[in-house]
């Protein structure tokens, strides 16, 4: 028997083309927990956003960065200019991602 406090893995999941970009919120900036679980490449991480902020907590497989634009890399990071947290596939190819944030704070 297993007991969850929250089980989202049976959650829905969202693919993006490769370049796409994904923004986390309708609203601007938020504070909080943001775990995202690559489906297609497998590779989990947890990242922690406040403040214009992204700060990488675990990555198990390093394939996440918190840079707009890195190559290769999956890339949750602040846009300043729209002052709103985004995803952005920027692998070479499509991606399926789990995503469950928990919002502590609705600005940033």
């Amino acid at each position: 028997m297993e007991l969850w406090s929250i089980d989202a893995a049976s959650g829905s999941a969202l693919t993006m083309a490769n370049t796409f970009v994904f923004q986390l919120s309708d609203a601007s900036a938020f504070s909080g927990l943001v775990i995202l679980n690559n489906a297609t490449d497998g590779g989990g991480a947890v990242f922690m956003c406040s403040g214009g902020t992204v700060v990488k907590m675990a990555d198990g497989n390093s394939v996440y960065s918190t840079t707009k634009d890195t190559a290769s890399k999956n890339n949750l990071y602040y846009d300043a200019g729209s002052n709103e947290y985004r995803l952005q596939n920027n692998t070479g190819g499509s991606r399926t991602y789990n995503i469950f944030s928990i919002r502590l704070r609705a600005a940033s």
